[in-house]
């Protein structure tokens, strides 16, 4: 049964449900106590060991109803007679006997064994369903049960005829699962399939050319994305917490006790917390892109401290307290509206927002800053004021542009990328998910 436990969570986990390995370890220990016979009983093991909020309950009922199929726990055979088979002098197939003595766990154990033979992973084609159903039936046993029951058939022994009848029942039933099973696995794989070669598609598609309803999945991937980073920044505080063993200090500490380790020395490397301050062009020649760099620093916000987010057009202003106050795309509405917010929605005017951002923050950048802007530099012809850029660049630790615009077109017409780039530690175009993913993983490596 561990095997179709374990395909079970990679459903719940393909659904949305976080699942740990411990808590997969937890959920097969349940099942081996408590059993397969009742599928309430079986059902609550799993949840109890598996599910972990309400949102997951949802998930958890409509996964649990559409892959364990009823006739998995239909093992009612009140109208079955099996002592004559008990008494007859016949070695028993596996399968046969496990419905003989009514036990569940022989049944599925077999059931378990025969799908991890058929090796359901390797299934690629629609087509080859059938060809599966029938490994997976052959090895638990499907022919040794046939001869069984036509043994039984042909025995003419009085009291055989239910027992037939049970063991034909059982045959169909295991018949009907295997093929719901088989099927429910090739649709799970191929869905998996699919959404893999979707993601990897939109993370190299430009943003101007994604489609309306390409939206949801872009935010399944920016989550993920954004869970990563917080993961390994996660790790790297943790480790910092617990310290890392010191050999050398070790040794030397406990040099005087015949070789015993009673004093254990720990080495600490400091991890600061990142400090960074972004800034997004959300004028319309860039919202395109700036739309999926708020959703970044929306999600960014819910997990990393110390970034401090600001957005610009014909000014600037901070909008760190909207990402914490409103859920996403109310925060977003309200950012792109100006609503509440001390920002002029005009002709863009990146001269105009630096000094403003120099204002609000000059006192706070330091040598441990990092400072990101998004935007294409396309200032219609204002003064771009260099010298601010060149101040903010001498305080901060580092200065990063992200230009939308494809670097051939950067200094052109009224861009200012040029004359801004000799003041930028780093400047890269950035017009995908996966760019704006990489580059921002990179930044976090540094900080």
């Amino acid at each position: 049964m561990d095997n179709i436990i374990l395909d079970f969570c990679y459903n719940l986990r393909n659904a949305g449900v976080r699942i740990s390995v411990l808590e997969t370890i937890d959920a097969i220990s349940a099942i081996k106590h408590i059993g397969y016979s009742d599928k309430e009983s079986f059902k609550y093991a799993l949840s109890t060991a598996l599910v972990k909020s309400e949102e997951d309950i949802l998930i958890f009922d409509k996964q649990f109803e559409s892959f364990f199929n009823v006739k998995l726990f239909d093992m009612d055979y009140a109208d079955a007679n099996f002592d004559v088979a008990k008494a007859l002098e016949k070695e028993w197939s596996d399968l046969t006997a496990s419905i003989i003595n009514k036990d569940d766990r022989q049944f599925l154990e077999l059931f378990n064994k025969a799908i991890d033979f058929s090796r359901l992973d390797e299934m690629q084609y629609r087509t080859q369903q059938g060809m599966y159903v029938q490994k997976i039936m052959d090895q638990i046993g499907i022919k040794n049960l046939e001869e069984d029951i036509m043994f039984l058939s042909e025995s003419k022994i009085p009291g055989t005829e239910s027992m037939v009848s049970a063991l034909e029942k059982k045959k169909k039933d295991l018949q009907e699962f295997t093929e719901s099973y088989v099927k429910s696995q090739y649709e799970l794989r191929e869905g998996k399939r699919n959404k893999n070669a979707l993601e990897n598609r939109l993370q190299d598609t430009r943003f101007a050319e994604l489609k309306e309803h390409e939206m949801e999945a872009m935010k399944v991937i920016i989550n993920r994305f954004v869970k990563k980073i917080y993961s390994r920044y996660s790790k790297r505080k943790r480790n910092y917490k617990k310290g890392f063993l010191d050999i050398k200090k070790t040794l030397r500490k406990n040099s005087s006790n015949d070789g015993m380790l009673f004093d254990i020395q720990w080495r600490f490397k400091k991890i600061n917390r990142p400090d960074i301050f972004v800034i997004c062009d959300i004028s319309n020649s860039v919202r395109y892109a700036s739309h999926f760099m708020l959703l970044f620093l929306y999600s960014l916000n819910e997990t990393l401290l110390k970034i401090r987010s600001f957005v610009m057009c014909s000014d600037l202003v901070e909008v760190s307290h909207v990402f914490k106050e409103y859920e996403v795309e109310e925060a977003l509405d309200r950012i792109y509206s100006g609503e509440d917010l001390d920002i002029l929605l005009g002709y863009t005017d990146y001269g105009e927002s630096f000094k403003d951002f120099k204002k609000i923050c000059g006192k706070s950048i330091n040598k441990k800053s990092t400072i990101i802007i998004l935007g294409d530099a396309r200032n219609n012809d204002t003064n771009p004021h260099i010298e601010i850029l060149k101040e903010i660049k001498d305080k901060c630790k580092t200065l990063i542009w992200l230009n939308p615009e494809k670097k051939l077109l950067w200094g052109t017409s009224d861009s200012e990328m040029d004359r801004y780039l000799p003041y930028c530690d780093i400047a890269e175009e950035c017009n995908t998910i996966g760019q704006l993913n990489k580059i921002l993983n990179d930044i976090f490596k540094r900080t």
